[in-house]
């Protein structure tokens, strides 16, 4: 049975995401640590254009530190810069240091939740069906994955995209990410998404949810659940966090 007081967090974030003040995975990290909870909300390397070995290296690393090893650094240095049509970078907070300023490290009797929006959905998936995630979590939930078309679309990330049949649909017979799989890499793996999100025409129950077993909750006309549609706070992912409540829209 998964703890809930015990929990700690990694949350990890999408395509072009230098983990904006105004997202809500930011303010998740921020109302976590405030009622005590470990947080790593690391920033991964070439959002703009990410390269999927690169980020299951780091997600390998950040889920080792759920067992023993220190957080890796920060890495905000790595991108200075931000766009003008982007918000800010919070460089430093609640999710990647102790009050001292040294690393977070996960707490190794604690129970492990990973929450990951957008295109970490696919690099979830990819992690457990390649045997790369190396501690088991307790809890996983896949907020809003872009389909495997719209992914493959995308120069920059096209090296995400699941592999499917000629219909564009992830194969049922021989998926290419197992339940056993999954079993494997988290106790429990839950997606949530909207019915109308741009990033995933067919909807995501049904291309991912129903095909590889997941259980699925699906929010009515939410688009993308990021902050084009309002997604800064959001209590309800917070209540499930530290409850397990069913999941609701903003």
């Amino acid at each position: 049975m998964i703890d809930l007081s015990a929990m700690s967090f990694l949350l990890l974030h999408g395509w072009q995401n230098r983990r904006p003040t105004g997202h809500w995975q930011h303010w998740l990290a921020t109302e976590l640590r405030a009622a005590g909870h470990e947080v790593v909300h690391p920033q991964l390397p070439d959002p703009d254009e990410p390269v999927l070995d690169v980020w299951l290296t780091e997600l390998s690393t950040h889920v080792k530190a759920a067992a023993h090893s220190p957080a890796p650094q920060d890495r905000d240095s790595a991108h200075p810069v931000t766009p003008p049509d982007r918000e800010p970078v919070s460089p430093t907070g609640p999710w990647d240091r102790k009050p001292d300023g040294s690393a977070v490290s996960l707490d190794p009797g604690s129970e492990l939740t990973v929450i990951a929006h957008s295109l970490s959905c696919l690099l979830w998936l990819h992690a457990a069906a390649r045997g790369r995630v190396p501690v088991r979590a307790g809890r996983v939930l896949l907020v809003a994955p872009p389909s495997p078309s719209i992914t493959a679309s995308h120069r920059e990330i096209a090296g995400f995209a699941p592999p499917t049949v000629p219909t564009g649909q992830i194969s049922t017979s021989t998926p290419f990410v197992t339940a056993t799989q999954l079993a494997a890499a988290a106790t429990k793996t839950h997606l949530v998404a909207a019915d109308n999100d741009p990033y995933c025409p067919g909807g995501a129950a049904t291309i991912y949810g129903e095909p590889l077993g997941i259980p699925t909750t699906v929010l009515p006309g939410q688009a993308h659940l990021d902050m084009d549609a309002g997604y800064g706070p959001w209590p309800a992912i917070l209540n499930w966090s530290l409850t397990g409540a069913p999941l609701e829209s903003r």
